[in-house]
């Protein structure tokens, strides 16, 4: 992949698409295009702050330290989602670990070059803020989701939270029932059921390792009543 296909994509999805063309254009011009292969760590909990990442293709998963010092696996996010932000204005050590979900293309704005910008422009600061006011308000509806009891509902709002970087239309998440069942905190088999009533409705179609979301609207009523 070229540089420029990686921002004519960034530049459409996710967190650049809704900030100015100047300063998406000052922010790309400073990244660099990096590649992982599948399961490969992209930073690690404990790594130094190493600057923000940004999911240009393939998809990166989330995991959280668990107190048994085990990583729980808490969500997946596709092209257009861009992590790292708390640690990059913070400078203190990296809190997630972050991987390849997939093969993947990445575009990393070090610390220091981000820093650099913001000094000479510290209007970035409001694009920074805002995407961490977007990750803040996923990471609540991730922990929304795993509150909730019934486990069609949980499912559901764990499809909700997979497509938040999404274009409209037919949204496909490419997630086995063994990922999904893992972010969701529920067996495979209930995870199962669960699809499969949801595929009765006429919300999901289902295939393999993919769900389809083919009716926002009524999932998102379901969920959150809206």
């Amino acid at each position: 992949m070229e540089r420029n296909e990686a921002f004519a994509i960034a530049s459409r999805i996710g967190w650049l698409s809704g900030i100015p063309a100047g300063d998406r254009n000052d922010i790309l011009s400073r990244t660099e295009l990096l590649h992982f292969k599948a399961d490969e760590a992209i930073y690690n909990t404990g790594d130094e702050p190493g600057g923000l990442f940004g999911s240009v293709t393939g998809s990166i998963k989330i995991w959280l330290l668990t107190p048994n010092g085990e990583h729980g696996f808490v969500h997946i996010g596709g092209p257009g989602m861009w992590v790292g932000e708390a640690a990059s204005v913070t400078g203190r050590s990296r809190r997630l670990t972050i991987s390849a979900a997939s093969d993947c293309n990445v575009l990393r704005l070090p610390r220091a070059r981000l820093l650099g910008l913001a000094e000479e422009k510290p209007g970035i600061w409001r694009h920074i803020a805002q995407l961490a006011s977007m990750n803040m308000l996923l990471a609540i509806d991730v922990i929304d989701a795993l509150r909730r009891e019934d486990p069609v509902q949980r499912v559901a709002a764990t499809l909700l939270n997979l497509t938040v970087h999404s274009p409209p239309g037919v949204i496909a998440i490419s997630v086995t029932q063994s990922d999904l069942g893992a972010i969701a905190r529920l067996s495979r088999s209930t995870v199962n059921r669960a699809l499969t009533e949801l595929n009765r409705r006429g919300w999901v179609r289902l295939s393999y390792a993919t769900v389809e979301v083919v009716d926002m609207g009524s999932l998102s009523v379901f969920v959150r009543g809206k």
